[in-house]
């Protein structure tokens, strides 16, 4: 897509949110999100309403740094983080570490030890992200232990 102008682009991208699914979509919203557009913005801003976690999650973190969506952004990635739903705490994570929210380290810190190996894995990858190497020996000991149910 990089060959593509940006244009072509953001046509293709509003293209697959228009007309594709899973997980398709969630990628198209967070691409969207790298182009400083206000139109843009207003569009993806339908999105922090979806039924879909990821979805809302990505579009998220596309609006986290746009002033007239900031309180919207960082309320609904907070409101994620302190759910009792494994998959949206996952999704909180994510945003943290794409954000590198350094200040909400301590929730990754804090799901480093916990006994899900999701949510383990994904506060691991999040300190990474914003630079805490603690992150890494438990991605190595969860890569090791054999089991297969951890995804990334």
């Amino acid at each position: 897509m990089s060959f593509l102008s940006s244009v072509s682009t953001v046509e293709f991208l509003i293209n697959v949110l228009e007309h594709g699914g899973g997980r398709h979509k969630e990628d198209a919203i967070y691409a969207l999100g790298k182009f400083k557009d206000r139109e843009i913005f207003d569009f993806l801003s339908r999105y922090l309403s979806s039924r879909n976690f990821k979805e809302q999650i990505n579009a998220a973190v596309a609006l986290y740094n746009v002033k007239d969506y900031r309180d919207r952004a960082y309320h609904l990635i907070f409101s994620f983080l302190y759910s009792h739903n494994k998959e949206k705490i996952e999704c909180g994570l994510f945003a943290i570490g794409e954000l590198g929210l350094k200040k909400r380290k301590e929730v990754c810190f804090h799901y480093l030890n916990s006994r899900n190996n999701d949510l383990r894995i994904h506060s691991a990858i999040s300190l990474i992200k914003m630079g805490y190497q603690d992150g890494i020996p438990v991605i190595v000991n969860l890569l090791f232990d054999g089991s297969e149910d951890v995804k990334f």
